[in-house]
């Protein structure tokens, strides 16, 4: 992922060898609970999560329109202020500001709500996500606008689309594509304006560093 933010996931429990025992040449061992995310209010942090193996997340157009759903509900739940997003086949990422410090209830209410929703409908058991997700913090102007390159390019460097904006699941194509699907996500102009400058210079300054990615067509 882009700049130098802190990475949000949690370790794996540790190992810790307890002292040996007298007269035995084995050793048992204690797992050490993964430590708490670091959460506080206010923090900006760019959110990924994975398909579970080599499944997918989003097979048809109303997988992606109810995942959007959702978000916007959880988005409204817990004051998320959501900047940029984008939604692939197998993944998704959102970049946010967590008004309140909650991201993990949050993310959980998100994740979990689709992936019962996903089962439901496609007659499907078990896990949809391949872990918990990742979170690496935000913490400068210049690693935030990053993110909000990366996110826009993600498809492009993935190959399956030459323009960021012809993505449609994503908020470049949003602003840019002309696309006139729903989203049900609070509005971001603010944020927009306070990384990009005022009204429709904005966009286009967002739109010119977006292009300006060598991954650009």
């Amino acid at each position: 992922m882009p700049g130098t933010g802190r990475v949000l996931r949690a370790k794996s429990a540790t190992i810790v060898p307890r002292a040996w025992r007298a007269g035995r040449r084995g050793r048992t061992v204690d797992a050490v609970p993964r430590p708490n995310r670091v959460q506080y209010p206010k923090m900006i942090v760019h959110v990924s999560a994975n398909a579970d193996g080599s499944d997918v997340l989003y097979r048809d157009a109303t997988d992606y329109q109810v995942f959007f759903r959702f978000l916007g509900r959880v988005a409204a739940h817990h004051d998320l202020e959501i900047h940029a997003w984008c939604a692939m086949t197998t993944h998704y990422h959102l970049l946010m500001t967590i008004p309140h410090g909650d991201l993990d209830r949050a993310m959980h209410r998100l994740n979990s709500r689709f992936a019962h929703w996903f089962n439901d409908v496609h007659g499907e058991v078990g896990h949809r996500f391949r872990r918990r997700y990742t979170g690496v913090l935000v913490e400068t102007d210049e690693h935030l606008r990053e993110c909000y390159r990366y996110i826009a390019m993600n498809p492009v460097k993935a190959g399956i689309c030459a323009r960021p904006e012809q993505w449609r699941w994503s908020s470049f194509a949003w602003l840019f594509g002309g696309h006139t699907w729903r989203i049900d996500l609070p509005s971001d102009e603010l944020h927009l304006h306070r990384q990009w400058g005022e009204g429709d210079d904005a966009r286009r300054r967002l739109r010119a560093f977006v292009e300006a990615s060598p991954h650009a067509a």
